[in-house]
């Protein structure tokens, strides 16, 4: 900018400084409350000029990479009392309107089942009170929740995991099915339609099926705190929902209007269930549903489940066509030639299941939903069945 003097000479004045960017609140907080710790032999290190985190809720879950749960920082907030170190944390709570903090650690990408078959998570609580591990007490443990995509949905961090990363796959199952219905009501389609979720969780993609409008979802998972956060957050949606657990009886599931029925067992008593269901809808007079979809997990392969997709298939009694999602992890280069071994093994398994001797199968599109690790992709295989 420039200005000049009563006899014109030009006067040239030098360009402002920049202001340096104001810390985030959380940074703030943990300065000024840092400044009030006494001088000791053991100095903190620099603070960061911003952390990486994820808040649900009242929840705050630090990455083990964030700068205050890896070294010095860890180490530094080690030295400290224990009344100081709650402090601190305490500071950190308040500054980002949380109760809870802990450090959430990957889930081995190499569980087997009689390692983690149930997929519990891995954190370490920092912060608040998360309640006994060893409790099988729901309400006396902590629970979060989070609304994405206008869906809510609720669970133990300390007995069930979250993926942040799956809201896309979500979003997509959502559009997808939304889509699919609205095509059979204009071509004058009446029957109620369904989904099988045979990892159902708590409820990750079948509330997605529920949200689009499919009529019921009937799920299964062997994890008894992910089916009370999947009953949990079917009521904060205003689902009707129905709990079988450990193997109680499903009587009259076929002939009641529930939106959700999900089965606290092994998924491999699914197809059991299912005909016993349709038969008791049969037997009431009222219309089997058609099953639209058939969902598979990752623990870490969902490839056990695929005969049962199959013949949950079948009770559609090769009417219309279906599809089966099958989540894998796979390097990306490697994608096409897990295409092509999904549509063989789909097609050997076919001839074993009675009435689906004679169905396609094709994979009409594969989902990369988000990096897993160096190079590996979980992948959705969309399996369509004619």
């Amino acid at each position: 900018m420039s200005t000049t003097t009563n006899d014109a000479t030009p006067i040239t004045r030098p360009p402002r400084p920049p202001k340096p960017p104001k810390p985030h609140p959380s940074i703030a907080a943990l300065a000024a409350f840092l400044s009030t710790l006494p001088q000791t032999t053991t100095q903190p290190p620099p603070l960061p000029s911003k952390l990486r985190y994820d808040i649900y809720g009242p929840l705050l879950l630090l990455p083990p990479t964030s700068p205050l749960t890896s070294p010095p920082w860890s180490t530094y907030i080690s030295s400290l009392p224990p009344q100081s170190q709650s402090s601190l944390y305490a500071t950190l709570a308040k500054s980002l309107n949380v109760t809870h903090i802990a450090i959430n650690s990957p889930i081995p990408s190499k569980s087997v089942d009689h390692q983690n078959a149930i997929r519990a998570p891995q954190i370490t609580p920092l912060y608040g009170s998360f309640g006994p591990l060893d409790s099988t007490d729901f309400e006396e443990v902590f629970w979060t929740s989070t609304v994405q995509h206008g869906v809510f949905q609720t669970w133990c961090p300390l007995h069930t995991m979250f993926s942040r990363g799956n809201i896309t796959e979500k979003n997509r199952i959502y559009g997808l099915v939304d889509t699919q219905l609205k095509e059979l009501r204009r071509s004058g389609e009446k029957r109620k339609v369904a989904a099988v979720d045979l990892f159902v969780g708590i409820g990750y993609f079948g509330f997605s099926y529920l949200k689009a409008g499919v009529d019921v979802v009937y799920g299964w998972d062997i994890n008894h705190w992910s089916i009370e956060g999947c009953r949990r957050g079917a009521v904060g949606n205003k689902w009707e929902v129905r709990v079988s657990r450990e193997g109680s009886d499903c009587e009259n599931v076929g002939t009641r209007e529930e939106r959700l029925v999900i089965f606290e067992e092994s998924n491999e008593y699914a197809i059991d269930r299912l005909r016993k269901i349709k038969q008791q809808t049969t037997e009431a007079g009222k219309e089997w549903v058609h099953i639209l979809h058939v969902n598979l997990g990752l623990l870490p392969t969902s490839s056990g489940a695929y005969k049962t997709a199959l013949e949950v298939l079948g009770l559609n009694d090769g009417d219309g066509e279906a599809w089966i999602h099958v989540h894998e992890n796979v390097a990306k280069e490697d994608v096409d030639e897990m295409k092509d071994g999904i549509i063989k093994k789909f097609e050997q398994l076919k001839g074993e299941v009675e009435g689906m001797e004679e169905v396609s199968i094709e994979v009409e599109h594969v989902e990369f939903v988000k990096s897993w690790a160096p190079g590996v992709w979980h992948c959705v295989f969309d399996v369509k069945v004619s």
